[in-house]
């Protein structure tokens, strides 16, 4: 009998551990504590925050102590924020620097971006061969995600799926599932409420969204389907 296809959260703060059935992406911000734990699959970046309180050099030093840790699968959530008091250069510079390593290293790239997703696709643009980037907790216009989708980068959604008659639940009807994530962020929302409300949104069932998420989890990770 052939096995269900988990949950996937692509991006918690939560630090969730796997179970039965769930498939989770915990993100980790550069000097943040690694949980012990053989089980623990993460994502690891600097967080434009983090330069509102810390020095780049310092926290790439951080990042770049913890990249051989057991359990990365991932780099982010790196970004560009115009809503912090940040030099934006300095932004795009930590920015540019982990769209390079995660395309070195081959592992996806996951994205933060408030009001500067033209900047993250001029990025995307200037390099030669870009992996695959996620923008979490999209909640931008419909022509802001086709744009994105057009220059291969997917979509993770979240919370804002779940508001009844919000612009992004009208929107998901005419997005790709094979280019979509869900995840919970910074929140304690069960992820199979997320992926319920996507499924009936998407008029699939919540069996196939879960088969087509999965399936899209490992054509972006670097994972074998039987994970």
């Amino acid at each position: 009998m052939e096995q269900a296809s988990p949950f996937i959260d692509i991006h918690t703060h939560r630090h969730r551990q796997p179970g039965q059935g769930l498939l989770v992406v915990n993100s980790i911000m550069a000097g943040e504590v690694l949980p012990e734990s053989p089980h623990f699959r993460f994502s690891l970046g600097i967080h434009p925050w983090q330069l509102k309180t810390e020095k780049a050099c310092t926290l790439e030093k951080k990042f770049i102590d913890q990249l051989a840790a057991k359990g990365l699968i991932a780099l982010g959530e790196a970004g560009l924020d115009r809503a912090i008091a940040v030099d934006f250069s300095l932004q795009l510079a930590v920015f540019s620097m982990q769209a390079e390593l995660a395309t070195a290293m081959r592992i996806p790239l996951i994205i933060h971006c408030v009001r500067s997703f033209p900047e993250i696709i001029a990025v995307r643009k200037t390099m030669q061969s870009p992996g695959e980037w996620i923008v979490h907790g999209f909640r931008g216009n419909a022509a802001t995600a086709q744009r994105l989708l057009k220059h291969g980068i997917r979509l993770s959604l979240g919370l804002a799926l779940v508001t009844d008659n919000s612009p992004l639940s009208r929107m998901i009807p005419d997005l790709p599932a094979d280019r979509l994530f869900f995840e919970t962020d910074d929140t304690d929302f069960q992820i199979e409420n997320i992926y319920l409300k996507a499924a009936a949104l998407l008029g699939l069932s919540i069996d196939s969204l879960k088969s087509q998420v999965f399936a899209n989890f490992a054509g972006c990770f670097n994972i074998p389907m039987h994970a």
